[in-house]
């Protein structure tokens, strides 16, 4: 059985290499306090506006990491993270 806490984590962590703009020399870095655990990381914004989750499509920025990452269990579908919130 995964622990809260692992689960957090690794959706941190799979995040935040998922999600990452490799074209920027931002390093991103997960940081650890004592009451909070936070990502930082450079990103562009896809679009500008208001989103609206019923029409909302995905706009994966590394497919191939993503692809690995569902393949592995690291991530679920495309977009559920949105939809999910």
């Amino acid at each position: 059985s995964v622990s809260a806490r692992d689960a957090i984590l690794r959706e941190i962590i799979s995040n935040s290499l998922a999600h990452r703009d490799y074209s920027s020399d931002y390093v991103a870095k997960m940081v650890i306090e004592k009451d909070r655990i936070f990502a930082e990381s450079s990103n562009r914004t896809h679009g500008f506006g208001n989103l609206n989750l019923t029409t909302f499509e995905p706009f994966p920025k590394n497919p191939a990491i993503s692809k690995v990452f569902r393949e592995i269990g690291l991530a679920d579908e495309l977009g559920s993270g949105m939809r999910n919130t």
